[in-house]
């Protein structure tokens, strides 16, 4: 899983203009359209530093860190359940307190388990097929 889609989405790299500037300790919140509410897995924010221009990073080097996560709970409700009923399509991360200054590739993704039985099922019929999707963005930070 080291490629290029999968590190910051299928055809994309990090945006040269989606920088923020982020204190460290401080929240970032991620907004997130609907989709079907079948479409249940973990959410996962992640980060990777990198040096000098952003349009010049090879993302599949970048060294990704988690920083957040929203699972399963107890009651096996999703963090992607959680995200549209309770927080309005929002998930939000806290960069670590103590992370090093510098600049940043910020990952937030979310991994959809409803097609991991199908396709591990159809692996040996169909080996070009993957046991999961995952819903990816990006920006610097």
């Amino acid at each position: 899983m080291a490629t290029q889609d999968i590190a910051c989405g299928r055809g994309r790299k990090p945006a040269p203009g989606a920088i923020a500037e982020v204190r460290a300790g401080s929240n970032i919140t991620f907004h997130w359209s609907r989709w079907l509410y079948s479409h249940k897995g973990p959410i996962t924010a992640w980060l990777a530093p990198y040096e000098g221009d952003v349009a010049k990073v090879n993302v599949t080097e970048l060294e990704f860190f988690k920083i957040a996560e929203d699972t399963v709970d107890s009651a096996g409700v999703w963090g992607t359940v959680k995200l549209m009923d309770k927080t309005n399509g929002t998930f939000t991360a806290t960069i670590p307190a103590d992370i090093k200054p510098g600049n940043y590739v910020l990952r937030q993704e979310v991994l959809l388990t409803r097609v991991v039985g199908f396709y591990a099922r159809k692996l040996i019929k169909y080996p070009d097929h993957r046991p999961a999707l995952c819903y990816l963005d990006d920006a610097r930070i």
